[in-house]
């Protein structure tokens, strides 16, 4: 008797799953920070942070009370990891319009910061005997 129930049990459950579902599967909504690239967000990325990039590290040297060589080393060091955040950012933008726009308007935003900020240059004593 205890057979007869196992093998019951077997082709029941064979029957149960290899019956087609008749509700519709559910679909599958992709996330809204993942983005296919587009030729425009890349080129904006690669080509347009580039810009931003030298103008911050310009400005990062230009402002700081240091300047001269630390203010220099600083902006050099702080080039690679800026523009690879900036890239990073710029490839999960909504379109390729607004990466391109906010390349430019952050660049225009620095360029004339960069204009407008006095450079600190402390003044440099010459130990020359011959002054």
């Amino acid at each position: 008797m205890r057979r007869l129930e196992v093998k019951a049990a077997g082709a029941a459950l064979g029957a149960v799953a290899s019956a087609p579902l008749d509700r519709e599967q559910p679909r599958i909504r992709r996330s809204s920070r993942v983005r296919e690239p587009t030729v425009g967000r890349v080129l904006a990325a690669l080509l347009g942070t580039l810009p931003v990039t030298v103008l911050a590290a310009a400005l990062i040297s230009r402002a700081l009370p240091a300047g001269g060589e630390l203010g220099f080393a600083l902006a050099y060091f702080a080039t690679i990891p800026l523009w690879t955040f900036l890239v990073c950012r710029v490839l999960v933008a909504r379109t390729s319009t607004r990466a391109w726009t906010w390349c430019v308007v952050v660049s225009v935003a620095f360029a004339s910061a960069l204009y407008l900020v006095p450079q600190h240059n402390p003044v440099l004593r010459s130990s020359s005997p011959l002054d």
